[in-house]
């Protein structure tokens, strides 16, 4: 299922602190490579609206091993968000989260 807005709240009060619509950084860790990037960027941009993908960092780790993705995201709610995560998290590229 594809996450968008028409498919998640507009509100939560289960995220204490962040009032929602607001802009998150979503970091993705996967191995440094440009398949990699590659393969995540297009299933991260397959998830969101392109209005909510607002842009995109990356940097490589000290060793070169590693590569952070660094998401931009305008989200719509505490749902939409953890919908994301969900979906990258069970992605078989993506190592860790934050």
């Amino acid at each position: 299922m594809k996450v968008t807005p028409h498919n998640v709240p507009k509100n939560s009060d289960e995220a204490p602190g962040l009032e929602f619509p607001c802009t998150i950084d979503v970091k993705i860790f996967v191995n440094n490579g440009a398949e990699e990037e590659a393969l995540v960027r297009a299933f991260v941009e397959k998830q969101l609206e392109v209005e909510h993908l607002l842009d995109w960092s990356f940097r490589e780790s000290s060793e070169g091993k590693y590569l952070g993705i660094t998401a931009k995201v305008h989200a719509q709610s505490r749902e939409h968000i953890d919908a994301l995560y969900r979906c990258l998290s069970d992605h078989e590229r993506v190592i860790m989260l934050i």
